[in-house]
C-alpha cells in the first residue's frame, strides 16, 4: 500500500511558483534556466535526461541539462544506449510497473520501483551518483516520455517520488512546448524584442556565467576539463548567436536577455 502524503507549506508555495514559471518557458534557455531554479525546490539535483517518444513506433529523442562539468558526453552516451543503457533499463521497469524508478534505494519501500543492483556500481561510473525518474504515458498506453533527476541531494524515498508524480507531467508539457516552440519558430527565440538571437546550449550558458566571473578561457577549460580551443569554439558559438563581437558585450548581451542574471553560478 502506497503511504499517502501532501505536500505543505512551504512546499505547497513551491509547487505552485514552479507551475507559474513554467508557462514563461518558450525556448532552451527558458527551460535550462527554469531547471536550475524553480524546480530546484522540490528536486534539487544537478542532471536532468529528458525522453521523449514523438511517435509510437519511434526511437525515444533524448536531451541532457547539467549543471556539473563531470556529467560528459560518453557519460550520456553510454546511459542512452538503446538496448543496454541505464534509461532503457529504467523506462523498461517504470513501463512495467508505472512507478518512480529510484537507485540507490536503502530498501524497499510501497509506491517506488528499485533498478536492480547490478547498476548501483555504474552510478559513480558514469558521474550520475543516484537516479530518481518517473515517465508519462500516451494515450494508447505506452511510454511517451520519461524524466531522469541525477546527484540529486536529497534522500530517495517517498517524498521524492510524490514530487515526482506531481511534477512530471508539468515537466512533460513544458519540455514538449519548448521543443514544438524550437521547431516552429526556426530556433528563433518568441520575444520580438530579441527574435534575432539564437537559443544558447546548457554548456554555452556555463562558460558565459564564468565569463562573467572574469575566467580566461584556460581557467574555464581547467574548471570544466575542457581543452582551450573547445572553449573557445563554444564562445565563438555564443557570441555569433548573441550578434556581439567581445566577450564582455556577450555576457551584457547574455543579462539583458535574461539568459543569466547578475549573481548567477
Amino acid at each position: 500500500m502506497i503511504e499517502e502524503i501532501t505536500l505543505q507549506g512551504e512546499d505547497q508555495k513551491n509547487l505552485a511558483y514552479i507551475v507559474e514559471t513554467s508557462l514563461r518557458v518558450q525556448q532552451r534557455s527558458h527551460f535550462f534556466s527554469w531547471v536550475q531554479g524553480p524546480l530546484q525546490t522540490l528536486i534539487p539535483h544537478e542532471i536532468l535526461i529528458c525522453a521523449l517518444r514523438h511517435t509510437p513506433d519511434s526511437d525515444m529523442y533524448t536531451e541532457r541539462f547539467s549543471a556539473t562539468r563531470y556529467f560528459r558526453d560518453e557519460h550520456f552516451q553510454t546511459v542512452c544506449k538503446p538496448l543496454d543503457g541505464l534509461l532503457a533499463h529504467m523506462v523498461a521497469r517504470w513501463d512495467v510497473s508505472g512507478q518512480p524508478c529510484m537507485l540507490p534505494i536503502a530498501e524497499a519501500q510501497p509506491g517506488i520501483s528499485s533498478c536492480e543492483s547490478q547498476w548501483a556500481d555504474q552510478l559513480h561510473t558514469l558521474e550520475l551518483r543516484n537516479v530518481a525518474a518517473h515517465g508519462v504515458r500516451a494515450a494508447d498506453g505506452g511510454v511517451k516520455a520519461f524524466f531522469s533527476f541525477s546527484r540529486v541531494s536529497v534522500p530517495l524515498g517517498i517524498q521524492i517520488a510524490h514530487s515526482l508524480r506531481i511534477l512530471v507531467p508539468c515537466i512533460f508539457t513544458t519540455f514538449s512546448r519548448m521543443l514544438a516552440e524550437e521547431r516552429h519558430t526556426g530556433n528563433a527565440l518568441c520575444n520580438p524584442a530579441i527574435n534575432m538571437v539564437k537559443p544558447l546550449r546548457p554548456r554555452e550558458i556555463e562558460i558565459l556565467v564564468w565569463i562573467r566571473e572574469g575566467k580566461s578561457n584556460n581557467e574555464i577549460a581547467q574548471i570544466l576539463a575542457l581543452s582551450p580551443h573547445t572553449v573557445k569554439n563554444h564562445i565563438q558559438k555564443i557570441m555569433n548567436k548573441l550578434n556581439v563581437r567581445t566577450r564582455g558585450q556577450a555576457v551584457t548581451r547574455a543579462i539583458s536577455l535574461g539568459i543569466i542574471r547578475h549573481n548567477q553560478r
